[in-house]
C-alpha cells in the first residue's frame, strides 16, 4: 500500500505545476467572476462592494439587446457545427476520392483555415459590402441579382458571419474526416460489394457510422 501511495505521489508531483497554473489562471478567475456577478462592482474599483443577488441577472434578462444577442449567440452556436458537418462529410468524401489533382484540391480547401480571424475581420466586410460595390454582390449582379444587405439586415448578417465561419473552418473539419476515412481498411468496402450494397449503403452503413 506504502510503495502504491509513493508511486502515485511521485505522479501527482509532475501535474502538480500543471494543475496549480490551471487553478490560478482559470479556475481563480473564473470563481472570481461569479462571485462578482451578485455584487454591484462597477469594473473599476472594489470600494463599496455590496452583495445584490440575482439583479445584475434580472438586468440582463430585462433588455432587449442582450436578449436577442444571447438568442443570435444560441443560434449560431447550434446551427453552425450543424452546417459545417453536413458539408465538411461530402467535402472529405470527394477529397479521399482518386482524382489526379486530389493533393492540390486539399490544399485549396484547407488555406481558408490558415489566416488568422484578424485577417478575416479585415477581408470579409469588403467582400460583404451591401452596396452595388460589394465584391459578393457585383458577383451577383452579373446573374442579375438585385444587391443584398449582407451586414445591414439583421438576418442577412447572421447568414453572413455562418457563411465567413464555414467559409474558414469547413476546409480544416474536411481534412479530419479525410484522415479518419483513410484509416478505414478496403477489406470493408470490398465485403460490402460481394454482398451487393450499393453507394449510399456504404455510405451509411460504414463511412458514416464510423466518422460519427
Amino acid at each position: 500500500m506504502k510503495i502504491k501511495f509513493k508511486r502515485e505521489l511521485s505522479y501527482l508531483s509532475f501535474a502538480m505545476p500543471a494543475f496549480l497554473v490551471y487553478t490560478i489562471l482559470t479556475i481563480y478567475p473564473l470563481a472570481q467572476t461569479l462571485w462578482l456577478s451578485f455584487t454591484n462592482w462597477d469594473g473599476y474599483s472594489m470600494e463599496n462592494l455590496s452583495f445584490v443577488g440575482f439583479q445584475n441577472f434580472e438586468n440582463i434578462f430585462s433588455d432587449k439587446a442582450m436578449v436577442t444577442a444571447l438568442w443570435n449567440t444560441c443560434f449560431y452556436s447550434i446551427v453552425f457545427p450543424i452546417l459545417v458537418t453536413v458539408f465538411a462529410i461530402p467535402l472529405a468524401i470527394i477529397l479521399n476520392s482518386r482524382m489526379s489533382t486530389r493533393n492540390f484540391q486539399r490544399a485549396v480547401f484547407f488555406f481558408p483555415s490558415v489566416p488568422s480571424t484578424i485577417i478575416l475581420g479585415y477581408l470579409w466586410p469588403y467582400i460583404l459590402v451591401p452596396t452595388q460595390s460589394g465584391v459578393l454582390n457585383q458577383f451577383l449582379g452579373l446573374f442579375g441579382i438585385r444587391p443584398v444587405l449582407w451586414l445591414a439586415d439583421p438576418k442577412w448578417a447572421m447568414v453572413s458571419v455562418i457563411m465567413v465561419g464555414m467559409w474558414s473552418s469547413m476546409g480544416w473539419h474536411a481534412c479530419i474526416y479525410l484522415a479518419k476515412l483513410q484509416s478505414i481498411p478496403t477489406d470493408y468496402y470490398e465485403a460490402a460489394i460481394i454482398d451487393g450494397a450499393n453507394s449510399w449503403q456504404k455510405f451509411k452503413y460504414f463511412t458514416l457510422e464510423i466518422l460519427l
